[in-house]
């Protein structure tokens, strides 16, 4: 009897298949130690059977008690006002509504009418105010004095439906106090902002 390898008999095909059992092995055990406990905290990661507990805010201190209220009592009188210009185009005959800007302003009396700026309404053709409530009113220019930057719309309100803003005097107010404004950047509605008063009989020159 002749010993050694039959025919056809490759021993690289054994040690391969051998390898690749042991590789089997290796990987399953790198995956027990390392990757199914990663698996695992990933998976529960900022997940509890049990509630969070939540910390009681406390008692508001005076002076944000005081800044609620105020925002409280003069936001409903702030309103949006959005203006619009009208463009003429080679297929339109009486041309077309773009947006043009927007801008705060406040109401001032039960009449419905409404202050902002010059700059806002410059150039306009067509001004709608937004109110407190979202309620949308078309708008009509009653004054405007560029050098103040300030003008003076009117809208068709019933009667009780506004709320005019409450006015104080200016001559009481000292530098340092605190002052608050709100309006509409980026049209955001209502935002709140505070600083201090800063000075006091200032002019600045304008282009007229």
């Amino acid at each position: 009897m002749v010993n050694g390898p039959q025919p056809g008999y490759d021993p690289s095909t054994e040690r391969l298949q051998r390898n690749l059992v042991y590789t089997w092995i290796l990987l399953g055990l790198v995956c027990a130690v390392f990757v199914i406990p990663t698996l695992r905290w990933w998976w529960s990661f900022g997940i509890s059977s049990e509630p969070r507990v939540v910390t009681p805010r406390g008692e508001l201190a005076d002076f944000e008690k005081t800044t609620v209220k105020l925002f409280d009592n003069v936001s409903p009188s702030v309103v949006y006002v959005n203006v619009s210009s009208r463009v003429r185009t080679p297929f339109s005959r009486f041309g077309r509504e773009v947006p043009s800007g927007a801008g705060s302003g406040f109401i001032w009396d039960e009449a419905g009418h409404v202050v902002t700026n010059f700059h806002v309404i410059q150039n306009a053709d067509k001004a709608t105010v937004v109110m407190f409530d979202q309620s949308s009113h078309a708008a009509t220019l009653v004054g405007a004095s560029p050098s103040h930057d300030l003008a003076v719309l009117k809208i068709r309100v019933p009667a009780g439906v506004v709320r005019p803003v409450t006015i104080g005097e200016s001559r009481d107010l000292s530098v340092g106090q605190s002052v608050f404004a709100i309006g509409n950047p980026f049209g955001l509605s209502h935002t709140l902002t505070t600083g201090i008063l800063s000075a006091k009989g200032r002019t600045i020159n304008g282009p007229n």
